[in-house]
């Protein structure tokens, strides 16, 4: 898993980030680190403004998707 998993800001694919700012289980500010750290051609982060860990609804889901293309 670490070997396809750990975040390193090197992706090899472009990738989009979706985090809620209320998520409790993580802070935005890793996310931003990452964000920070990655190529900008290869990264985005989209930022939810709601609360809760994957709780984003499937139309959410499908226009990160649309972002991501």
């Amino acid at each position: 898993m670490m070997r396809h998993y750990t975040p390193t800001a090197r992706p090899t694919v472009p990738l989009v980030s979706v985090q809620a700012i209320g998520d409790g289980s993580t802070v935005p500010a890793l996310q931003q680190a990452y964000a920070d750290a990655a190529p900008a051609e290869r990264f985005s982060a989209l930022w939810l403004d709601a609360a809760g860990h994957c709780g984003m609804s499937a139309e959410t889901a499908v226009n990160a998707l649309h972002h991501l293309e």
